[in-house]
């Protein structure tokens, strides 16, 4: 056997907020930092120093203590100190894959900005689990080992080698990241230590298979050790023949790559349960129940992360492109305010109330950020003009994916109060502006009214200050929209009415297209008949209330629990009728017990009616459903899921993560019911969850925000469950939790997609994009005879390449293009720009050019393998 080699981490594991605010964290923050920079300028053997994998800490530092951030970031240059690669430490499952990778740059920057290198090792250390495609991305920023104590349930060994979908590999060291310090701090200086510190490397050594064994020396929020030097005596006393140092762990996992084809292969997205815990090399508890803590933060953030990539970083590359360029560092500090936001005991909702509020702020200063960037967007697009005399418009519908759109779409259109052509019918005191819309072809498009707000004040300057009287139409139109660019329509005055008494409805609680039919009944269920394979789904969108004791990190039900299941009669009413949607209103109550009863612990006997109100919408041209639920939370300590039988066969079901989709069991796993961490039926999504039979068909549902704990039970009629919300009281040091009740209005979106034989799964990602509510549509004044125009800047002809990011370049010129194969077989795309392009070159997630692509008529021919992400320059 090789000599042995001991690396060890000396670090602090640093939570920037949790059991107390931000700033109360940042105070021992600042006596944490001052203690290490005093022992690095006073001890020039002192060792290896890493600040838990996160750069935030720098900033948070400096605003304090200027003048010792200087001194600290000397030591960074000079490699004492290692910083990142994270800019903080999110959670994985919550966030967007663009999230994650963003996180990870602005990590490797800041780090750079203060003289050293990011850390290229993936710590990932007090993390809840992990996705699938993590090894990918680490991979992406040239990280090929990393190190965590969650996710992997009991583990006889200590290395592991981790695979994504996509056979991209990570070394994986596994183990508690602090009772090592705290059992040696314990028994330092006693007549124990040699003892202490030989049982445990000893555990260690026999559960590697390497001669490489890994120690981690820190703890929650614990300082600097000026005494650490003293371990490395006592090893080096014990294992004479051994290497020991807080060596970098980087340089380990290029050792262990010698090793790796001997260490057991996990798969996959690691969550899995703990069985047993309290040996000293135990892994921790998973904790799966943050997935569905404290709903309106997981809302925000899918709103926010949504806007920036599906509309303010395209809608800044194409005003760059046309010569217009908005300021992007106000981008750059909307992310920084996003990921402030993204820590992992801040988005999991497991945190004090104080903590969540704070997070309000952040995600605040994101709206606001691209609100008033959309409004310049729409300012320099002539959005604004102030043309009052003219009762021409022209209606201009983008498209952000880079495949044709065709099918409906929602406008509003502004009209001056003097709009010269309306009809009246019978009520004479009701006008409607008799319009037209017409295609840059000159076809006539159909058009339905869906709403009409009259004496609107409309800006005509981006300041908001200079504002008419305006008449705002919603319009649902029939739309052709070219592939990652805008299409537009021209709205002109027309005497002839332009009106349909045409509709998709079949009654007052029934509605059909070509696709599918619908039917509402009379207790608020939705059925769906699948017209292209006669299946029906029927039952769907009920819900299921049970209480709930858990807390932000686990939900808990009551031993003597009241399960409520909806019943009764629902108030069903059309609310928008045409032939190009046709959407309904869902009202009704359940009578649930109000709160917990704290001396029973059984729900309370007292009752209240919480209220849900859902609008249930079929479109002419769409193969799904589309629903909007309010919920008025009035209730406590209870947990509220939707359900959808699926009637499919089938022991297994997929759900959407990060850049893949996985694929898990149904129901419950009863053999882990006596683990310290029984296997939990509730699993995390990024919004899309659903179960095919062998022949491809089945039902899923899609989300574009909020929702991200789903399940599939095992019963009679294969049920897809997903979470809405848990109300509990109880956080960390922090008993009666208000906060956490989340008490009010919440909103959710989701469509319901029956699926035939060999429909991918990248329909349901484009789904999901439709819903995500960053469409750009804006109508703006133009002469009636101004002809419309279009313009497309990017397509892929195969609808398998997802786009991830089309954004500008952080290098200050060109542009980012991330896509990524969206199935499990190897794709081959052709990448077509619709700008004069130079140059294309391929990148790591760094942005970091890795080599050229062969230009041909401005299109490049690319291979993907399977589940594959790959990220273009395009100079």
């Amino acid at each position: 056997m090789s000599k042995l080699k001991i690396y060890i981490l000396q670090s602090t594991h640093w939570d920037r907020e949790w059991y107390s605010p931000f700033q109360s964290f940042r105070y021992n923050l600042v006596e944490m930092l001052d203690g290490l920079v005093d022992i690095l300028d006073k001890d020039a053997d002192y060792g290896l120093f890493c600040t838990d994998g996160q750069t935030v800490l720098l900033e948070d530092y400096k605003e304090i203590c200027p003048e010792n951030a200087e001194k600290l970031k000397k030591h960074i240059a000079d490699g004492r100190v290692k910083v990142g690669p994270w800019y903080v430490m999110p959670d994985e499952f919550l966030l967007s894959g663009e999230s994650l990778i963003r996180n990870l740059a602005y990590g490797h920057k800041l780090a750079e900005k203060w003289g050293g290198k990011a850390w290229k090792f993936g710590y990932v250390n007090d993390i809840f689990g992990h996705i699938a495609q993590m090894p990918q991305i680490f991979n992406g920023f040239g990280i090929y080992g990393a190190y965590t104590s969650r996710g992997t349930g009991d583990t006889d060994k200590n290395l592991l080698l981790w695979t994504s979908p996509d056979g991209s590999e990570c070394t994986l060291t596994v183990g508690s990241y602090s009772k090592f310090a705290v059992g040696h701090k314990s028994s330092r200086d006693t007549a124990d230590e040699d003892k202490f510190i030989k049982e445990w490397v000893d555990q260690v050594i026999a559960r590697t298979d390497a001669p490489i064994i890994f120690l981690s020396y820190t703890h929650d929020h614990t300082k600097a050790d000026e005494r650490s030097g003293k371990l490395i005596t006592a090893l080096k006393r014990i294992y004479p023949d051994a290497e020991v140092g807080f060596f970098d762990l980087a340089e380990m996992s290029e050792e262990l790559k010698a090793y790796k084809d001997a260490f057991p292969k996990v798969e996959g997205e690691l969550n899995y349960p703990l069985k047993k815990r309290g040996g000293d090399t135990d892994n921790y508890p998973t904790l799966f129940g943050c997935i569905s803590s404290y709903y309106p933060l997981k809302y925000l953030n899918d709103r926010c992360q949504n806007l920036l990539e599906k509309r303010i970083e395209p809608m800044a590359a194409l005003m760059d492109m046309e010569g217009k360029p908005l300021k992007r560092r106000f981008i750059e500090l909307a992310y920084e305010y996003l990921m402030k936001n993204h820590p992992h005991d801040s988005i999991c909702g497991c945190s004090i109330d104080r903590v969540h509020t704070d997070m309000l702020y952040r995600f605040d200063q994101v709206y606001d950020i691209s609100n008033r960037l959309y409004d310049q967007f729409l300012f320099q697009n002539g959005c604004f003009e102030d043309k009052a005399e003219s009762c021409g418009l022209k209606v201009r519908l983008y498209n952000f994916t880079p495949y044709p759109f065709k099918g409906i779409r929602r406008a509003q259109i502004p009209f001056p109060a003097n709009y010269p052509q309306q009809r009246t019918g019978v009520a004479y005191y009701d006008p409607v502006n008799n319009f037209k819309i017409k295609t840059h072809r000159g076809e006539v498009v159909k058009h339905q009214i869906i709403d009409i707000q009259r004496g609107v004040d409309v800006p005509f300057s981006p300041y908001l200050e200079a504002t008419r009287p305006h008449d705002v139409y919603t319009v649902s139109l029939e739309a052709e929209i070219v592939p990652f660019g805008y299409s537009e329509f021209v709205v002109y005055p027309d005497s002839e009415p332009s009106v349909s008494r045409k509709s998709l409805l079949t009654g007052m609680d029934s509605a059909e297209n070509e696709f599918i039919s619908l039917k509402i009944t009379e207790n608020g269920h939705i059925t769906i008949t699948d017209k292209r394979t006669n299946k029906v789904y029927s039952d769907l969108h009920s819900y299921v209330d049970d209480g709930e004791v858990g807390d932000g990190w686990r939900h808990q039900e009551l031993k003597l629990d009241k399960k409520v299941k909806d019943s009764g009669c629902a108030a069903v009413s059309v609310v928008a009728d045409g032939e190009n949607e046709v959407v309904f209103m869902i009202e009704k109550e359940m009578v649930l017990p109000k709160h917990l009863d704290g001396t029973t612990f059984k729900r309370s006997e007292e009752t209240d009616k919480m209220k849900l109100q859902s609008t249930v919408t079929l479109c002419r041209s769409d193969a799904f459903v589309t629903v909007e639920t309010q919920i008025q939370n009035n209730i406590k300590d209870h947990r509220l899921r939707v359900m959808f039988p699926t009637d499919t066969e089938g022991d297994k079901y997929f759900a959407s993560q990060a850049f893949c989709f996985v694929e898990r069991p149904t129901g419950v796993n009863y053999a882990t019911d006596t683990w310290i961490e029984p296997y939990n039926l509730e699993q995390n999504t990024s919004g899309i969850a659903g179960k095919r039979n062998a022949a491809g068909e089945g039902l899923a549902v899609v989300s574009p925000y909020g929702i991200h704990e789903c399940s599939c039970h095992d019963d009679s009629r294969a049920t897809l469950s997903f979470t809405l919300l848990r109300a509990f009281d109880r956080v960390r040091r922090q008993k009666g939790a208000k906060g956490a009740q989340i008490q009010g209005s919440l909103k959710y979106k989701y469509a319901i997609v029956p699926m035939r034989g060999g429909q991918p799964n990248s329909d349901l990602l484009r789904i999901q994009h439709g819903l995500a509510d960053t469409d750009i549509v804006f109508a703006k004044p133009s002469p009636v005879e101004e002809k419309a125009t279009e313009k497309s800047y990017f397509a892929v002809d195969n609808k398998d390449v997802i786009l991830s990011a089309f954004k500008c370049a952080e290098c200050g010129s060109g542009y980012i293009v991330r896509l990524y194969n969206a199935s499990d077989k190897a794709q081959n795309a052709k990448l077509t720009f619709g700008i004069p392009t130079k140059e294309v070159f391929e990148c790591n997630l760094n942005e970091e050019k890795r080599g050229s692509c062969e230009v041909v008529n401005n299109s490049v021919d690319v291979r993907f393998d399977k589940w594959q992400i790959k990220t273009f320059m395009i100079l």
